[in-house]
Parts: C-alpha cells; sequence; structure tokens
C-alpha cells in the first residue's frame, strides 16, 4: 500500500504563518522605533505598507504613518531581508527546516530526500513573489497550485525541483511509491 509523504496543505499553512509572524514582528518593531510618526489614519485600518516614493521611506502600520530616514530604512530593510535570507534560504537549504517546519514536522528536500541546497531554497524564496500573486489574498496562487496538485507543490517548489514532506519521510527518494512502514 503505498502512502503520501509530502506534508498536508494545513500543515503548510501553519508552517508558513509561523514563519511569517517572528519576521512581521521584527520588521515592524523596527519601523516604529526607528520611524518618526508623522499620521494617524481615521477608522480601523489592518494596513502594513511599506514603500519608498521619490527617494522618501513611507510605511503604514494600522493605520499608523511613519516617514523613516535613509539610514533607519536601509537598516529597517537589511534586517528584514536578513531574517528572511536567513530562515527560508540559508537554514531551509541546509537543513530542510524552518521554524515552522520544525514545530509542523516538516522538511524541504531535493528528488533524493535530502535538504533542498541553498539555490534550491534560493529559487523557492524568489518565487514566492509568483505564488503570493494577488497580494490582496496573499499566496493564493501557491495555495491554488498546491491543493490541485496530487504532489502539494507551489510554483516555487515546482521550479525549485522541492518537496515538502514529512520529516519521517526525510531521505527516501520523491517520485517512488514508498511501501508502509
Amino acid at each position: 500500500m503505498s502512502e503520501q509523504i509530502t506534508a498536508g496543505i494545513g500543515r503548510r499553512i501553519i508552517a508558513f504563518v509561523v514563519d511569517a509572524v517572528p519576521g512581521l514582528v521584527l520588521f515592524w518593531s523596527l519601523v516604529a522605533a526607528l520611524g518618526d510618526k508623522i499620521g494617524e489614519k481615521d477608522g480601523t485600518n489592518i494596513t502594513m505598507r511599506f514603500e519608498i516614493v521619490n527617494g522618501q521611506t513611507q510605511a503604514e502600520l494600522f493605520g499608523t504613518l511613519y516617514h523613516l530616514d535613509d539610514g533607519p530604512a536601509a537598516l529597517v530593510t537589511l534586517v528584514g531581508l536578513a531574517y528572511w535570507i536567513g530562515v527560508l534560504v540559508v537554514w531551509q537549504g541546509l537543513t530542510g527546516r524552518t521554524i515552522g517546519k520544525s514545530l509542523t514536522n516538516m522538511r524541504t528536500v531535493d528528488a533524493n530526500g535530502r535538504p533542498c541546497g541553498i539555490g534550491r531554497a534560493a529559487a523557492r524564496w524568489v518565487l514566492l513573489i509568483v505564488d503570493a500573486f494577488p497580494y490582496i489574498i496573499p499566496m493564493l496562487v501557491g495555495f491554488i497550485t498546491a491543493v490541485s496538485s496530487p504532489d502539494r507543490r507551489r510554483v516555487g517548489d515546482r521550479v525549485a525541483k522541492t518537496w515538502v514532506v514529512r520529516a519521517d519521510a526525510v531521505g527516501r527518494p520523491i517520485g517512488v511509491d514508498h511501501e508502509s512502514d
């Protein structure tokens, strides 16, 4: 009897949220600490926006508006990128793990069932720009792609030739029916 070794969509969603929360908290804490508060929008607002317009860096966090000078804007950007590259590219590439994948008992692997490597992890990360579309409903393309495929792979996984599997399946080659233990 064959078994499904790729991880379920529910676990993947939980892992994604767990991975995102520390990065978002770090990023927006730095924005609030280093930025100059320049205003508030009226009403209920769930917007999180960080943009550079005409050389000026502005951010909005739940209706609070901030302006960041060049140095603080660069620091916030670099720290944010360092978190995402450190977790989603380096750590995941070398170990197959992220914070969320560790907590949900999953790993990202190559076709041989080994940690995917930094290059494949980088490709998965870059392709989040496709998987996250449309940005008003984050990760919709990735979700639909993963749900509609038997191997539960999003666009980034397909291009990078990676699979997200249950931790107990690490080391097993992908694409081969595995007998239940």
